[in-house]
């Protein structure tokens, strides 16, 4: 059985706390054994998953097959444009990307569980269904554009544009390898018709967190 979830990084509820958990541990082990390839160091913090505004991940039964990271800001405030993400892009690069708006979602982290890689599911690929699912809450939130950093060798770069991204700038050296910077406008990207995909977009589980702070203005017990 297939299903998708979006959730807050940050999510510390109860309903979903295994959902998010073995999200977390599929991601966590992906990525330090990327970056002890890429750069030797397979160290990696949390607060890359923590403090992303909205996860998208994949279910294949009880195991996370994939994951997307998505981050809503707007590069009208200059603080934005300053987000470690945007270190490899140019100012020209980022032109080119707020050209329809600055109402940018950050999507990256696409991550596939190594027992998925090669293999099919209803039909589809891991890969194109997280980023499919992605393009739908482009679309979903309004927003103008959805970001990319496209792996080149392995075939990022060709999976986006075929969903409708647009290369922005090619050859971009990202930890070693050559990455494509992508843009996937809103005013021209469109639902997938494919059963699969629609059917998780139908069935998908929005989780919101529960995290209750309080206020400033609250009454605070005198200290004896």
């Amino acid at each position: 059985m297939l299903k998708f979830y979006f959730f807050p990084g940050n999510y510390c509820g109860a309903d979903y706390r295994q959902i998010v958990e073995d999200a977390y541990s599929m991601w966590n082990l992906v990525w330090s054994e990327t970056f002890e390839e890429l750069d030797g160091n397979p160290s990696l913090f949390s607060d890359d998953f923590t403090r992303q505004d909205e996860i998208g991940a994949l279910f294949v039964n009880e195991t996370c097959a994939g994951v997307i990271f998505l981050n809503y800001v707007n590069l009208d405030h200059s603080r934005f444009k300053k987000d470690s993400y945007f270190k490899i892009w140019s100012k020209e690069d980022i032109n080119e990307l707020t050209k329809d708006g600055n109402k940018v979602i950050i999507g990256s982290n696409i991550t596939v569980h190594k027992d998925f890689r090669q293999k099919m599911v209803e039909g589809e690929r891991v890969k194109n269904v997280v980023l499919r699912q992605a393009v739908n809450k482009l679309i979903q939130k309004d927003y103008d554009v959805m970001t990319g950093t496209m792996r080149c060798n392995r075939g990022m770069d060709t999976l986006a544009q075929s969903m409708g991204g647009q290369e922005i700038s090619n050859n971009v050296i990202h930890h070693g390898v050559n990455v494509s910077l992508m843009g996937f406008y809103s005013k021209t990207s469109r639902e997938s018709q494919s059963s699969t995909n629609l059917k998780l977009w139908t069935n998908r589980v929005e989780i919101k967190n529960k995290l209750n702070f309080e206020s400033v203005n609250s009454p605070t017990k005198k200290v004896s």
